[in-house]
């Protein structure tokens, strides 16, 4: 096992919203159980809170599983990627539910911004291409969750994974 010493090895971006959702989700985790008809900067806020330490475990150990991505972009760019899934994200989740299906129920949880770097990351892999079996496993990604616990988001899910191909689609980023 190799011992990281250079400061560019570190992805400090990735350790900085690690601790942000660590510690935003102990003193505020049970204070986002009731976030019915709560505005568009609520839902950012809550989209950085958990209120189950198995939530929050699984989202830290696929968010880190995603951090290449910081070390790939640099620093700067990661955290620029990361905030813009975060806005896009939740508007989308904010507008449909708001608008589409009249139910201002705010999603919980960074589920929505690691999809998103998923999608962001798939669409780097398959140089935007999206086949059937493409389907399938976004479908399983999508689904697989809400097998496990009904109470899960589709929608924050789907709105993040729907943000991440957005926008590499207007960025266009190239590795």
């Amino acid at each position: 096992m190799q011992i990281r010493t250079k400061p560019q090895d570190i992805n400090w971006v990735t350790w900085a919203v690690s601790l942000l959702l660590i510690g935003l989700s102990v003193f505020y985790g049970q204070d986002a159980v009731d976030c019915r008809d709560q505005g568009f900067v609520q839902q950012l806020i809550h989209s950085l809170i958990h209120i189950s330490v198995g939530h929050l475990l699984i989202n830290l150990w696929s968010f880190y599983e995603l951090s290449y991505l910081e070390h790939t972009y640099g620093s700067l760019n990661y955290f620029l990627l990361l905030v813009s899934l975060l806005v896009i994200s939740s508007g989308i989740y904010w507008l449909i539910n708001t608008y589409v299906l009249g139910s201002p129920i705010c999603s919980i949880g960074f589920s929505g911004v690691i999809l998103g770097l998923m999608g962001w990351a798939r669409m780097l892999s398959t140089e935007g291409r999206l086949d059937l079996n493409e389907f399938q496993r976004w479908l399983v990604i999508l689904i697989g969750p809400i097998i496990q616990n009904p109470r899960i988001s589709l929608l924050g899910h789907a709105s993040g994974l729907i943000a991440g191909l957005f926008l590499h689609w207007i960025v266009g980023v190239q590795t």
